[in-house]
């Protein structure tokens, strides 16, 4: 027996998101003796930028042919666009999701205010989950980025019918891509950071004093360490920030201790086999947080979108995190590049509570797990 799975997500553009869903796959694959087929659909086709495809009737039919309809992970639940029936970018009516008649996953989901929300977009997405849980197959979660109290805090009447996830990037390091590649030296530092969204990211510090911040800490590490430096893009748009910041690296260093990794379209787990060669992270991104994590490697997240800080309070290491618009992201930053210099139990620390830590994830994981299984027995 063959199960026949669906699957909307972000497929390309984004390696953060790929990690995500390889550790889900190998997670998920878990749970089934029988053969399994994913037919992937990417979900920017469906925003209204891209408008390729729709959600409508015939998706719906289309849909109905398969045993499963998985929806993520990613954050795809944001409440700020009024052009959608739900409110978010997975704009399905009310009459399309009823004539959905397959079990339907929603996977990790992102729910998110951040970006604005109006009335009109809480009653439609209030509707959405009427719709969704007035069927009996159907299978919710979130990711652990504070989606949950976002549910609670708007929609509370469903909260209990929801289940916090752990971000399957997470599981990123159990992936037989990933135990394919073994660290080399770990005598790299590694940096993530982003230019899109700017207005929010930078909004109070501003991109090039944040740039400036940087880069003088980086050429400290260079001059006073024997560390190489690797900078990590996740988009496209992240080589935009980094070609910034090579402009106010010393030039020497740039030539000779600087590397830049790539994103190749169809390979983007690449990318992390180089974190696997870092002592020690800087994150701005989602998942160049959660998949280091995931990796053992000790981080610090340079937190320019709230979402992304609340990941480390909900892990329960909120010390790993600065919020780059805030006061203490100078003396933070500097304080964690002081102990990369001179503190050689520094990491080495660090990476002991990391990896007790996604032990603890994984019994998280596990519980919900549980609770998915059952539901996948009574419904496939």
């Amino acid at each position: 027996m063959t199960i026949n799975i669906i699957h909307v997500a972000s497929f390309s553009g984004n390696i953060g998101d790929v990690a995500n869903h390889e550790g889900f796959y190998h997670q998920f694959k878990q749970l089934f003796s029988e053969e399994i087929t994913v037919k992937k659909l990417e979900i920017r086709k469906f925003y209204k930028r891209w408008n390729e495809q729709k959600f409508d009737m015939e998706f719906a039919n289309y849909v109905n042919q398969f045993d499963l309809f998985i929806i993520g992970g990613g954050n795809f639940f944001e409440l700020c666009w009024d052009y959608s029936a739900t409110g978010t970018t997975i704009d399905i009516s009310p009459e399309v999701l009823q004539s959905i008649q397959i079990p339907i996953l929603i996977n990790g989901i992102g729910v998110d205010d951040n970006k604005g929300i109006t009335p009109s977009n809480i009653l439609k997405f209030k509707t959405f989950l009427n719709g969704l849980f007035e069927k009996d197959n159907v299978f919710f979660t979130v990711r652990n980025d504070g989606s949950l109290k976002v549910i609670q805090k708007y929609f509370k009447e469903f909260a209990d019918l929801i289940h916090k996830v752990p971000d399957h990037g997470f599981f990123l390091h159990e992936t037989d891509y990933m135990n394919a590649f073994q660290p080399l030296n770990r005598h790299n530092i590694g940096f993530n950071i982003a230019l899109d969204m700017s207005d929010i990211r930078y909004q109070h510090i501003g991109y090039e004093r944040f740039l400036e911040i940087m880069s003088r800490q980086i050429n400290r590490l260079l001059l006073e360490t024997d560390n190489n430096i690797y900078l990590f893009p996740h988009i496209q748009s992240d080589y935009n920030a980094i070609l910034d910041l090579l402009k106010l690296l010393k030039n020497e260093y740039v030539r000779t201790r600087v590397s830049i990794t790539p994103i190749i379209q169809g390979r983007e787990l690449d990318t992390f086999k180089y974190y696997q060669d870092c002592k020690f992270i800087f994150g701005m991104r989602f998942h160049a947080n959660v998949c280091a994590i995931s990796l053992g490697i000790p981080t610090l997240g340079l937190i320019s979108y709230p979402k992304h800080g609340y990941l480390y309070d909900e892990i329960g290491m909120p010390d790993r995190k600065t919020d780059i618009n805030h006061g203490n992201f100078t003396a933070t930053l500097e304080n964690n590049v002081d102990r990369l210099i001179h503190d050689d139990d520094f990491t080495v620390m660090l990476r002991k509570n990391y990896l007790q830590k996604m032990q603890e994830i994984k019994e998280e994981k596990e519980n919900i797990y549980r609770h998915l299984k059952t539901w996948i027995k009574k419904h496939l």
